[in-house]
């Protein structure tokens, strides 16, 4: 969503349409089973305009859900004047934007994060969640705080474990977006930033 393709209002629009298309057509199919000119035909989009920027439908559905969650658990990690007490702020709000969004378009993300759902989506979230563990864990080198492990290491465990955990919240039927937020927060390590 924040490609330079989609700045322009209009395509922003087309994106949007094509995005709620997705959401009601995911409600009752999974993604291998959609194909172009049904999503078009929902969204009320000419496919030729959907094959100027995406190649297939898992093609889309993963540049338009990984960069939700992406946008959604951005964490300003990288702002010099944040002391470790703020950055441990950013945390709560963040994940609990993230699992906000994905409980209420909680069908969609089931069918894309369970066990059986779209294999290239789950890699592309696994991969963003690990290069947000490893851009904190350069922060708390940076101020002298990170621990004395390898950092790749730490940053996959980290990254995984939240993608875990939000698979886990999309396959579950809880609504405490707080409970689950604090359950994640809780089993991230004792060195993590995190509030007293």
């Amino acid at each position: 969503m924040t490609t330079t393709a989609f700045r322009d209002p209009r395509a922003r629009r087309t994106l949007e349409r094509l995005r709620a298309a997705m959401v009601t057509l995911m409600a009752t199919k999974n993604l291998d089973e959609i194909g172009v000119a049904e999503l078009c035909r929902e969204a009320g989009v000419h496919r030729t305009t959907f094959y100027k920027h995406f190649t297939s439908v898992t093609g889309f559905a993963t540049h338009v859900f990984t960069g939700l969650l992406d946008e959604l658990a951005s964490v300003d990690a990288e702002e010099e004047a944040a002391s470790s007490e703020e950055l441990a702020l950013t945390y709560p709000v963040a994940f609990g934007a993230v699992f906000r969004h994905v409980l209420q378009e909680r069908e969609t993300y089931r069918r894309l994060l369970s066990a059986n759902g779209d294999a290239v989506f789950q890699r592309i979230v696994a991969e963003r969640m690990v290069a947000r563990a490893s851009a904190t864990l350069r922060i708390l080198e940076e101020r002298g705080i990170a621990p004395a492990v390898d950092p790749m290491t730490a940053a996959g465990m980290i990254g995984m474990s939240i993608t875990g955990a939000l698979a886990a919240w999309a396959v579950s039927d809880s609504d405490d977006v707080e409970r689950h937020t604090q359950d994640v927060l809780t089993c991230l390590p004792t060195w993590w930033p995190r509030t007293a």
